[in-house]
């Protein structure tokens, strides 16, 4: 796994890769994928990353990163009425879902190869939400909605070998705290780049504002 898991009071969290490495300038800036990012479920693996907004109506996003580079993002809609976790491997994606009104969640894999990506069909969980009885390991095992750290990092992105060029996930988060209000911004984008950090190309996955106002 490129973006490396911990686990705090029974949730994933992004390890700080680089924390503290200044900001590089940006290239071939375009519209970002979302805007509205409130679950910040994203990972990523060998050549692609995977985001779903963790709303309705639900979907997957996937950026592929082939011998030609960084790809156009394919999405794929999603038929449940909640996603609550995600997780990469090598070739593959699972997402943790729950059926409306249903009283267990399943695992929904996709197949991740040259040829296109592959909805495989849902694996029911055997857990009650109902019950409240103690989570299974394949549930625990989920990149799950998340506090991201505050600060500007990287996170590498194994893909296909280029003559000098890899990829990384550029995350920035602040905050910005008034008399009335804290505001909080995340950014993430999806960087091709020369290996003496010289910028090729830059796809903007996330741009989304969070404002809490005061009571």
């Amino acid at each position: 796994m490129t973006l490396h898991i911990s686990r705090t009071l029974g949730y994933a969290l992004i390890v700080v890769v680089g924390l503290g490495v200044p900001a590089r300038p940006q290239a071939n800036t375009v519209q970002p994928l979302f805007t509205y990012f409130p679950s910040q479920m994203i990972c990523s693996d060998d050549s692609f990353v995977a985001m779903t907004p963790g709303v309705l109506p639900s979907e997957l996003v996937i950026v592929r990163i082939g011998p030609q580079g960084i790809e156009p993002p394919q999405k794929i809609p999603l038929a449940y009425h909640d996603v609550y976790g995600i997780k990469c491997n090598y070739q593959r994606i699972e997402l943790l879902v729950r059926e409306e009104r249903a009283d267990n969640f399943s695992r929904l894999p996709f197949s991740i190869r040259e040829t296109g990506i592959q909805k495989e069909n849902a694996i029911p969980i055997a857990y009650s939400i109902s019950q409240k009885g103690p989570l299974p390991s394949e549930i625990e095992d989920f990149h799950k909605v998340q506090l991201l750290p505050l600060g500007d990092w990287y996170a590498s992105v194994p893909a296909y070998p280029r003559f000098n060029v890899m990829y990384e996930l550029h995350f920035t988060r602040t905050q910005q705290r008034s008399a009335k209000a804290l505001t909080t911004k995340l950014s993430v984008d999806l960087v091709d780049e020369t290996l003496d950090r010289r910028v090729n190309k830059t796809v903007p996955l996330i741009r989304y504002d969070r404002i809490e106002y005061a009571d």
